[in-house]
């Protein structure tokens, strides 16, 4: 009985020494994951151990949104591709899809949700497609997406290369005419992606709207005589479903059965009275051959061989056609309407535009008439010129060189002009008043035909052939305020 009694205090004893030591444990400092796998007691103060963020896991990281910071060479801007995520990346590997850039250059937000890539061979024309590899905090995850970035609004494809394009007066049409097929097309801008098209056997070249009856005039490129009979003829059509409505003779045949000319431009009047630019072969001289589309296209032709005159424009009242005459020195401008079927008004363009104050010249490269005004933009060798034919005076002379250039009025910026050269790779918007620079950016190497400004939208719209050798048109479309 003693002997139980003894063993039954010591258990009592021993129990009540447990539950001290259970106590005591219980008052020591928590215990924290060390990020090792193990566990130990923690020696960070309490405000420290505030600071301290549990790994989150991450499902994915997605791309919330992205833009282009574009580049501006004249403000000294470089291009750059800002990208926000869903959550932070702490390790980005990005690849351009060509594999002909360079975007290692990246720069990581402080909570590392935004990425800003730097895009130094940026150029406005070009699309980029850009992969990126994303992965979270302990680099345990990667996930993949994928980016493509527009130099422009939008991009058209149309089968068939550029030989001639017009568009109407509020540049909310494009007329163009291919080869490879030999097609012409209706391309409206409020639905540029569902041209209206008709094929030819022959390649379409000619195209103008007659102010008189609003009909699309069209001519064919001559190559041969092997089908002469339709060759001859320009189409008067349907300028919204292309259809043919007439024909007449614009091109003859010598007394052994060869055409003498062929049509290089042909504009009217809004009487009816139009007059063609004709390219003779042999000689490499031009002739004028006056139509009455008021009185059944009746045509009768000018032998002006010697004159050389290289196209045929509607004036911006509808009251006269310009020629351009071709020149080294000098670009005159000729006038003709119906009341008198030679020259009634010739206005000089001095190739040197003439001035005490400056010199600039060469062979003309590109010229443009404004729509609404009496100026005529025109771009030499080395300079461009805004020139007011009614009143014959010259804006300043931007002296730059334009070998293969295309230019263009900014409507909705009074003296403002764009011009895209194809040979240098830049476009530029300058004030022709006092020769301001407003933009200055790199231009992607597309063989850029005619650019238009549809004031409307505020957008510019450029026609060109997708690439060197390319069989497939394009119509790009930019915002004008990328360029101001």
């Amino acid at each position: 009985m003693k002997k139980t009694f003894l063993v039954y205090v010591v258990a009592i004893l021993v129990g009540a020494v447990s539950i001290s030591s259970i106590c005591s444990c219980s008052k020591e400092e928590p215990i924290i994951n060390n990020g090792g796998g193990g566990t130990k007691p923690s020696d960070k103060t309490e405000e420290e151990q505030e600071d301290v963020k549990p790994v989150v896991k991450i499902d994915t990281i997605d791309i919330v949104d992205y833009k282009v910071n574009p580049q501006n060479i004249l403000t000294g801007e470089e291009a750059s591709l800002v990208v926000n995520l869903t959550h932070p990346t702490y390790f980005v590997v990005v690849k351009e899809k060509s594999g002909m850039y360079d975007v290692s250059k990246i720069k990581y937000s402080n909570d590392k949700k935004q990425l800003t890539i730097d895009l130094p061979f940026y150029t406005y024309g070009t699309d980029y497609h850009f992969i990126l590899t994303l992965c979270d905090s302990m680099n345990l995850h990667k996930w993949e997406r994928k980016i493509v970035v527009n130099s422009f609004k939008e991009r058209y494809d149309y089968e068939g290369r550029v030989k001639s394009a017009i568009s109407d007066n509020d540049r909310e049409t494009i007329w163009m005419a291919t080869e490879f097929p030999n097609r012409l097309y209706r391309i409206s801008m409020s639905d540029p992606q569902n041209p209206t098209y008709r094929d030819f056997p022959n390649c379409p070249n000619v195209l103008t709207i007659n102010p008189y009856n609003g009909k699309l005039y069209v001519g064919f490129q001559v190559e041969d005589d092997e089908i002469r009979k339709y060759k001859k003829r320009m189409y008067v059509c349907d300028p919204i479903t292309l259809a043919k409505e007439d024909s007449f003779l614009i091109s003859f045949y010598d007394d052994y059965g060869h055409l003498d000319a062929t049509p290089m431009s042909i504009a009217f009047t809004d009487d009816g009275w139009g007059v063609a630019v004709r390219s003779h072969y042999g000689s490499g001289g031009t002739d004028l051959c006056y139509v009455d589309s008021k009185n059944g296209h009746k045509t009768e032709v000018d032998n002006c061989w010697t004159m050389y005159y290289g196209s045929a424009t509607t004036s911006y009242d509808k009251k006269s056609v310009i020629l351009q005459k071709l020149g080294y020195i000098d670009h005159d401008l000729i006038f003709v309407n119906r009341n008198n079927d030679a020259a009634i008004k010739k206005f000089a363009v001095d190739g040197d535009f003439h001035s005490t104050e400056y010199w600039a010249g060469g062979n003309r490269m590109a010229s443009r008439f404004h729509r609404s005004q009496p100026q005529y933009l025109v771009q030499c060798v080395q300079s461009l010129c805004l020139i007011d034919y009614s009143k014959g005076t010259y804006s300043p002379v931007y002296i730059q060189e334009g070998r293969e250039p295309c230019i263009e009025f900014d409507y909705n910026n009074a003296n403002h002009v764009i011009k895209f050269d194809l040979m240098d790779n830049y476009v530029i918007n300058v004030d022709m008043s006092d020769l301001k620079e407003q933009f200055v950016g790199c231009l992607s190497k597309a063989g850029f035909k005619q650019i238009y400004h549809n004031t409307k939208r505020d957008q510019l719209i450029a026609v060109s052939d997708a690439s060197s050798g390319s069989c497939t048109s394009q119509i790009t479309i930019f915002d004008m305020d990328t360029f101001r």
